[in-house]
């Protein structure tokens, strides 16, 4: 993992309340309250074609759409991007022809102008970006707060003033990949938060039908359940699950 993720606090705090100090499960461990997770439930849409990530590797071949409704920029983005060793898989005029590309060829990143004949440049990375997140790199004339404001909200990951050279694309298209791959590291991180967290509150839930209806303490609860997973070579959850299937507390809140 890379080390400007390993050494966020967040996420140390996310893998103790996932796998415990000694990195097995503990569900005792306390998690950090205040975590956004309704932020992060989009982890399935948030891969590569083959249902993984694909991570920055230095000197890569990506695959690339851009987009700019002047054919000479055109023409030189595409220079530059073979010239770095990618490949342009399409070269759109319009909007419209930068959302049919990506969903057809599906690029390991796009770069776009913002201004076009048919749409905002602004409104097809997001609707880009809704269908299937990727790194996104903005070019265009315009230097103003404005623009950089609109590009934060929409999930930009670096924007570069016209006129570009080979020299600044590849910064750009590096630092993008970069944050782009931390981002789904935290991503993936706080998903499997969510899923201990859910976990935790079912064996809580089965804990208390045992204790209510076979009279044991929590201690013993927890020790039967724990000692009826390891016989049955089976997860905590799936017995605490079983237990509530079967006490008819599965559905119940």
């Amino acid at each position: 993992m890379d080390a400007s993720v390993s050494n966020c606090w967040l996420c140390c705090q996310t893998r103790k309340s996932i796998h415990g100090s000694d990195g097995k499960n503990d569900f005792s461990v306390p998690t950090p309250s205040g975590i956004p997770l309704e932020c992060v439930l989009w982890r399935e849409r948030f891969v590569g074609k083959n249902g993984v990530a694909k991570m920055a590797v230095q000197g890569e071949s990506l695959s690339v759409c851009i987009a700019d409704d002047d054919q000479e920029m055109r023409e030189r983005l595409k220079e530059c991007l073979t010239g770095l060793g990618h490949h342009v898989v399409s070269a759109s005029d319009s909007g419209a022809g930068l959302l049919q590309s990506c969903a057809r060829h599906r690029p390991d990143f796009v770069v776009t102008d913002v201004v076009m004949s048919d749409m905002d440049g602004f409104s097809v990375v997001a609707k880009i970006y809704r269908q299937r997140p990727l790194p996104l790199i903005i070019v265009s004339k315009f230097d103003d707060q404005e623009f950089f404001q609109r590009a934060s909200r929409e999930h930009i990951l670096a924007y570069l003033v016209k006129p570009i050279d080979k020299r600044n694309l590849a910064a750009a298209i590096t630092i993008a990949r970069a944050r782009f791959d931390e981002l789904y590291l935290l991503q993936r991180e706080f998903q499997n938060l969510r899923q201990a967290l859910e976990d935790r509150k079912m064996i809580e839930r089965a804990k208390g039908v045992m204790m209510r209806d076979w009279g044991l303490t929590e201690q013993e609860a927890f020790t039967r359940l724990k000692l009826t997973a390891r016989s049955g070579n089976q997860k905590m959850i799936d017995v605490a699950r079983t237990i509530l299937l079967a006490s008819g507390a599965c559905g119940t809140a």
